[in-house]
């Protein structure tokens, strides 16, 4: 049976679709993406805080950017899908974080020398994140494409996206 008719069936059976794309996505395969996007985020954090920002608003900001650029993939395999849910759960976890680290408002007080340092490993975070991502989507839009199970939920999840965004503004 096609995945995209399976996905239907569910949620006609009233199963929550998130939880359904992520079982069809392989256990190895959520947790490179969890791995990936966390060093991501963390490289992006880093790149920020070096900059002169305070580290919640690094926090913050880099969290915002990694949302924005997992949703302008116009892929939407279920490996897209599952890792648009992903950065969800890691804004989650984050968010606790945030709210009770008593390091928040610490500024990167370094060196250019450290500051550089810094900078690289950042940058070696994110490059290693973003190869993961690159090559967990190549590997599942060629199995989508293999079964034609190209499913088209994306406008769903730019409403998840654009309700995530309103409710975090009225704060």
């Amino acid at each position: 049976m096609d995945t995209n008719l399976e996905n239907l069936i569910a949620m006609a059976a009233g199963q929550n679709r998130n939880c359904f794309d992520e079982n069809s996505i392989s256990s190895d395969a959520r947790n490179k993406i969890d791995t990936a996007l966390d060093s991501i985020f963390q490289g992006k954090s880093i790149l920020i805080w070096a900059r002169g920002e305070k580290l919640g608003v690094a926090w913050e900001s880099a969290m915002d950017e990694l949302r924005d650029e997992i949703f302008e993939i116009k892929n939407t395999a279920p490996i897209v899908e599952y890792l648009r849910i992903a950065v969800f759960s890691l804004r989650n976890r984050w968010k606790l974080k945030f709210m009770q680290s008593n390091e928040r408002n610490s500024m990167a007080n370094a060196s250019d020398f450290e500051l550089t340092d810094l900078r690289n490993y950042a940058n070696s975070l994110i490059e290693s994140g973003m190869q993961v991502i690159k090559d967990l989507i190549a590997a599942g839009t060629l199995v989508c494409a293999e079964r034609g199970t190209q499913k088209n939920i994306s406008m769903t999840m730019e409403r998840t996206r654009s309700h995530e965004y309103e409710r975090t503004r009225k704060r």
